[in-house]
């Protein structure tokens, strides 16, 4: 009586078929070849990692500074609005010139020439640029601190607030201020989302190419 060994149908076809040892010679120098790039993978990738990371500082920064400013310029309302309820023509130029004071340095000592922040809200035109891949970069707008541009729109009080059109000026100056403020610490911090997305994505990558 013999013994006859079970195997499965086909069994033997998949141990000699050629087109299974093609594809599996394919696998293995496909493996091969990421295994070559591993190391490349990782050091363009810890490059963008690095540069991510401090966008992302730069934008903490900037965001921290932003809310400063943003109190500051809603304490600066504080001598329009006594104005506003002044009747004496003097005292108000009084209140004029304390506003204009606080005006022209609203943005002083908000940051040291260390601070990240200085990349997006430091003097200077341009942008700041972060590169995601070889081919591709993110561009983050600047945002200017100076209190008769774009950003902070306050107007001097010409008229030293001796009627109450200058006082309204004033004071809608500051509320656009405040809105431009806002509207910069949004995009910041969808800019900022982002890159955190992004550098979540290059970290996985890193460690997949270490495996």
């Amino acid at each position: 009586m013999s013994l006859s060994v079970f195997r499965p149908k086909g069994f033997s076809a998949r141990l000699t078929n050629p087109l299974n040892n093609q594809v599996e010679s394919k696998a293995i120098e496909r493996a091969k070849r990421l295994s070559a790039r591993a190391p490349k993978i990782r050091q363009v990738t810890s490059t963008a990692v690095d540069g991510l990371e401090d966008a992302i500082a730069v934008l903490d920064d900037t965001c921290a500074v932003l809310e400063t400013l943003r109190n500051r310029i809603k304490n600066l309302s504080e001598p329009v609005i006594a104005a506003s309820a002044e009747p004496d023509a003097a005292t108000r130029a009084l209140f004029a010139d304390e506003y204009d004071d606080r005006r022209e340095t609203i943005a002083e000592n908000l940051m040291g020439s260390q601070d990240g922040a200085n990349v997006l809200l430091g003097d200077g035109d341009g942008s700041m640029t972060v590169s995601l891949t070889d081919s591709f970069a993110y561009r983050i707008a600047k945002f200017e601190l100076l209190p008769d541009t774009d950003g902070l729109t306050l107007p001097a009080p010409l008229g030293a607030f001796e009627d109450n059109e200058d006082i309204v000026s004033s004071l809608r100056g500051l509320e656009n201020a405040l809105e431009n403020i806002d509207r910069a610490l949004a995009h910041y911090r969808q800019d900022k989302a982002f890159l955190e997305n992004k550098l979540a994505v290059h970290q996985q990558t890193m460690v997949a190419s270490e495996h």
